[in-house]
């Protein structure tokens, strides 16, 4: 199952010219990271106009939570007939 899509503000971000940092102070967006469950997860936060004009976002809070770890989990512990294995013998 293919879910990408191209319109995330954090591809959008890094699509950037190389050697633009759009996350340095000042430029009216800032980036944070973290894990949650396993997943990574971006946040980013288009403070100002300026800031909007530079992403080519409109200002506000964007979140990518990229699932792919959860469901490669997922898919390791499913069967090839589709049912769970059980975690005890019957």
């Amino acid at each position: 199952m293919n879910l990408s899509r191209t319109d995330l503000a954090v591809e959008t971000a890094e699509a950037l010219p190389t050697g633009r940092d759009i996350f340095a102070p000042g430029t009216g967006v800032t980036k944070s990271e973290c894990l949650l469950c396993g997943c990574p997860v971006t946040r980013i936060h288009v403070h100002t106009p300026a800031g909007a004009r530079a992403i080519g976002k409109p200002e506000g809070r964007y979140i990518t939570i990229d699932l792919r770890p959860a469901l490669s989990r997922q898919e390791a512990g499913s069967r090839a007939d589709g049912t769970e294995p059980s975690s005890a013998p019957r």
